[in-house]
């Protein structure tokens, strides 16, 4: 250091390089401004940094540093490091006009000042005011704009009182002034550049959050399960992180990683947008065709009983096609909405099929047509195997449309991950059929969830609700017949009775 209690030249190259070094591989913001304010304080050696940030109209205050403690500054209860974001100026009004540092981001010009008793161009009655109730004198100050690389002020430096070798208050010196400016723009731009990208994290969230709105809302049924699985897939990995602190297991999501799966897991139905309501919405084995099939009953019915009337068959052969067409009524209004039947219901369904009306004019009338049979023979659910395939399709779609979505390098793996949802670790799965290492452990983590909501899910109209003991059979005899991730599974059952105990 010289006589003016300057840092040699070495030092101060050494602190640019050590700033420069830090911005560009610093992710924190709070971080960059610990090492900007530490920096600005020890190159121009002055008693205290504020640092305050623009946010809307205001300038908010963020640090108050000081080296000995003996200055109170406006906004802080105590001295030393500090932070008190209610204190701030007001940008547009009137009275904070003549502030130093209201028209610093204003102006976004720098002001160094010998001593603010010296000057009437500012307000610096609360700097004297603090002098006189603390015995303190403030003299030199430097108020130094951060400008990011659109040349817009996003916060002000000021820096109160430097010292030289001996103790004296000195000025600050341009050159010090030139070093700071430049040091703090840098500062700024980094800040900025970290602003964008969290804008851009913003908008991937609000655009996954509002396609999961518009895939949940299409349909009144499974209204909330993109929403659960987000959840629960958050709750995974937070469990995942806890156990890899105390070495119980070597995985572990950052925060990138963690927002990654999220994003995947509010994505993974994407691809329902395109699958037609009728099968979305197919709450009952015929769905539509119920009432079809009814008036077509009544059709029949009343076709007979013309017959009967006009001679062309005895009242005996009316009594018992009426009670076959009867029964045949009872069984469709039990089995249709039905989650589940028996290898005996198929049989009485065939019986059906197989019966036919004809007409005097020689056409024929179907009791139940084929696909009217296949619906009715579903082992279990509502969706017959062609219409289970439009649904499958839904994954397919999702590739399909996230692959027309640009995700940089940070996001890429969020479409392969809400894609491959559906796929079995043994190959069962759907739609490429991989296996085990070809499936990564998200896509294994949100398989499961998948499932585990559909099985205990309240608002599916095809089925009752399983309870959660008996979900985790079935998950847990999955994962023994190699379909699932034994360990995943394992883990989301305490992730579920965690949520359950704090939810109480």
């Amino acid at each position: 250091m010289d006589n003016n209690g300057k840092e040699s030249e070495r030092d101060i190259v050494s602190d640019i390089l050590e700033v420069g070094i830090a911005l560009t591989s610093e992710k924190d913001k709070g971080k960059i401004f610990d090492i900007i304010v530490e920096k600005c304080m020890s190159i121009t050696h002055c008693h205290a940094c504020v640092l305050y940030l623009h946010e809307k109209d205001s300038l908010v205050l963020e640090y108050v540093v000081t080296y000995k403690g003996e200055l109170k500054t406006p906004g802080s209860e105590s001295a030393g490091a500090d932070k008190d974001s209610n204190f701030q100026l007001n940008i547009g009004e009137e009275d904070n006009v003549k502030n130093i540092v209201v028209y610093t981001a204003i102006s976004g010009d720098s002001v160094n000042i010998d001593d603010i008793y010296s000057v009437d161009r500012f307000d610096f009655s609360l700097e004297k005011q603090y002098d006189r109730a603390n015995g303190y004198r403030t003299r030199s100050m430097l108020v130094i704009p951060l400008k990011d690389n659109s040349d817009e002020v996003i916060g002000v430096l000021q820096m109160v009182n430097a010292y030289g070798n001996e103790g004296q208050i000195i000025s600050f010196s341009k050159m010090s002034e030139r070093i700071i400016a430049s040091m703090a723009n840098q500062a700024a731009i980094a800040v900025a550049n970290m602003r964008y990208i969290e804008e851009i994290k913003t908008l991937m969230r609000s655009f996954v959050q509002a396609m999961s709105t518009a895939i949940d809302e299409r349909t009144p049924y499974n209204g909330s399960h993109t929403r659960k699985v987000t959840m629960y897939a958050g709750m995974m990995a937070d469990y995942i992180n806890r156990l890899h602190i105390v070495g119980g297991t070597d995985m572990f999501f950052s925060e990138q990683r963690r927002d990654n799966l999220l994003l995947a897991a509010g994505l993974h139905d994407i691809g329902k947008m395109i699958v037609p309501l009728s099968v979305m919405n197919k709450a009952t084995r015929l769905g539509a065709r119920y009432e079809e099939v009814m008036l077509r009953y009544e059709l029949i019915q009343s076709f007979l009983r013309i017959d009967m009337l006009e001679g062309r068959i005895s009242e005996d052969t009316y009594n018992e096609e009426y009670r076959f067409l009867e029964r045949a009524r009872e069984l469709i209004e039990y089995v249709n909405p039905k989650g589940y039947i028996a290898d005996d219901i198929t049989d009485e369904i065939d019986s059906i099929t197989a019966k036919a009306y004809k007409k005097p004019d020689g056409s024929v009338i179907r009791y139940m047509y084929p696909e009217e049979a296949d619906c009715m023979k579903i082992r279990r659910g509502t969706l017959s195997a062609s219409e289970r395939k439009i649904m499958e399709s839904h994954v397919e779609m999702t590739e399909k449309i996230l692959s027309r979505v640009h995700f940089d390098k940070t996001h890429e793996k969020i479409p392969v991950w809400a894609s491959t949802h559906h796929e079995m670790l043994d190959g069962s799965g759907y739609p490429k059929k991989l296996k085990g290492d070809e499936i990564e452990p998200e896509a294994r983590i949100l398989a499961i969830i998948d499932i585990y909501d559909a099985l205990t899910s309240a608002d599916r109209p095809y089925k009752t609700p399983m309870p959660k003991t008996e979900a985790f059979i079935v998950l847990k005899e999955m994962a023994l017949d190699g379909k699932l991730d034994k360990l995943f599974v394992e883990y989301f059952e305490n992730v579920v009775n965690e949520y359950e105990i704090v939810e109480g």
